[in-house]
């Protein structure tokens, strides 16, 4: 029961992460609770010298440095601090599931909580239905845009080796059925709510799931195929084509 508990806290944390930051707080404390007994810190020690396991320290290292030269007093330095700490748990994560083979709850948990978020999404923004917090948009039904956004880029690239996958070994229904989901996301993504940041991250991700999983030829097939397609959304997303003219205006000022 408790290596169940270790394995089922951070699935939980995942499945609440597009809904609720204080629900996965709690889940996460917890998981640290029961899974600080079950360490070999030898064994723990040795992981970090893994790249995915120091990189957050790095970058935590990096938040932590740069308050020597902001201009804020450290008290607001220090409270901009507390969400780059959250980048401690990554080394924890990788190390204990590197012992566990229940790995793959986190991922189903996230899409299975992200795949309800989309579908509300949909809904929200065809019944225009907006949240009374200040700047909601219709087809954002919980927190914000920018999240929102984050964590439907992050399932598209996350299920499209999936799909290849089920498409190579002729699972026809389950290639259909992630095809249609990954659909959601993308137009999603190109017709109700998307980041600013998504405009740099997303070419650069397709290039690299390009590289990773395709060979030359059909990753130029791919890319050109992704272009000619973003280029039509464009033109067929008065939503799209107003975020890109208020972002190159933003960066003009």
């Amino acid at each position: 029961f408790w290596l169940l508990c270790v394995d089922l806290y951070p699935a939980l944390a995942a499945a609440s992460l597009p809904w609720s930051t204080t629900a996965v707080s709690v889940f996460m404390v917890l998981w640290i609770l029961v899974v600080l007994p079950t360490i070999r810190w030898t064994a723990f020690f040795e992981a970090l010298r893994a790249p995915a396991s120091y990189l957050p320290l790095a970058f935590l290292a990096l938040a932590m440095a740069g308050l020597f030269w902001t201009e804020d007093t450290w008290p607001v330095g220090i409270q901009g601090l507390a969400p780059v700490s959250k980048l401690l748990a990554v080394p924890l994560l990788l190390y204990h599931y590197e012992r566990s083979e229940r790995g793959h709850w986190v991922l189903f948990a996230f899409l299975a909580a992200c795949v309800l978020l989309m579908g509300l999404s949909w809904v929200t923004y065809f019944a225009d239905w907006k949240t009374s917090s200040p700047g909601a948009m219709a087809g954002v039904p919980v927190r914000n845009y920018i999240d929102q956004s984050h964590e439907f880029a992050l399932c598209l690239f996350v299920m499209a080796p999936l799909l290849l996958s089920f498409a190579a070994n002729g699972h026809r229904a389950w290639t259909f059925a992630l095809a249609a989901v990954m659909l959601g996301f993308y137009l999603d993504m190109r017709f109700v709510a998307t980041s600013r940041t998504a405009f740099v991250y997303f070419p650069v991700l397709l290039i690299l799931f390009a590289v990773k999983y395709l060979n030359r030829r059909h990753a130029i097939y791919f890319l050109m195929f992704a272009a000619v397609v973003e280029f039509g959304v464009l033109l067929s997303s008065p939503y799209l084509r107003d975020r890109i003219e208020r972002t190159v205006h933003d960066y003009k000022v």
